[in-house]
């Protein structure tokens, strides 16, 4: 049995975009969806200071196949974090989803819509996310963006289906091995049973560098 607060990562190539999936002592779990676009590089000295790592991938196509879920329970035992690739229209909607939400958010700012949440970090640069609750906190009548962002609900509710339609075979791949855990009660639970009552809030988070002139002003305040 995996303890209950062993946490996992399942990640999809391209890896602009993760599902992060923390399994806690209780029946139901938080599931959070980042998915960035990064307006500039990390430094290259800070990038040499962390370690290579190089995350266990696996083909979506044959999770079922042959001890492949066994190979995938024992990389999550291991680093806690696994990639896929092959997921069926996975690039197409992804790149759909992420044109839509850097739309929405730039929309969303320009009206000052309540629903997107804005941060300047220390370099200056201005992050801007917009935060959506999903899988059984979904609610399939919110109409909070249509406003600022016409359209870009039925996008996004097209790329959550297809995540969550992955997470959903992956926990069916778990349930083919010895993985168990149990809910707040003692009670064992499957991983299928575990991922369908989880709780998932997704963030898309867009971020915008600050001109020269700021930076400036920024360096003489300083």
């Amino acid at each position: 049995m995996i303890p209950s607060t062993y946490t996992f990562s399942l990640c999809f190539k391209p890896a602009s975009t993760s599902i992060f999936a923390n399994i806690p002592s209780m029946p139901r779990m938080l599931l959070g969806l980042a998915a960035l676009l990064m307006a500039s590089a990390v430094p290259t000295n800070l990038a040499e200071q962390v370690p290579a790592f190089e995350v266990p991938n696996f083909d979506y196509q044959t999770l079922s196949t042959g001890n492949t879920p066994n190979d995938v329970l024992d990389a999550l035992k291991k680093d806690g974090i696994i990639s896929f690739t092959n997921v069926p229209s996975y690039a197409q909607v992804r790149r759909s989803y992420l044109d839509s939400a850097a739309a929405c958010a730039v929309s969303a700012q320009e009206v000052n819509a309540e629903f997107l949440l804005f941060k300047t970090l220390t370099d200056g640069t201005n992050r801007y996310t917009i935060s959506t609750p999903s899988g059984q906190d979904a609610d399939a009548t919110a109409t909070t963006t249509d406003a600022a962002c016409p359209g870009y609900k039925t996008i996004y509710d097209e790329f959550s289906s297809l995540l969550e339609l992955v997470v959903l075979n992956v926990a069916t791949t778990l349930d083919a091995t010895t993985f168990t855990t149990t809910d707040g009660y003692g009670k064992t639970v499957s991983s299928r049973k575990l991922m369908t009552d989880a709780v998932r809030l997704d963030h898309f988070h867009a971020y915008e560098t600050p001109s020269l002139h700021e930076r400036r002003l920024m360096s003489a305040d300083s």
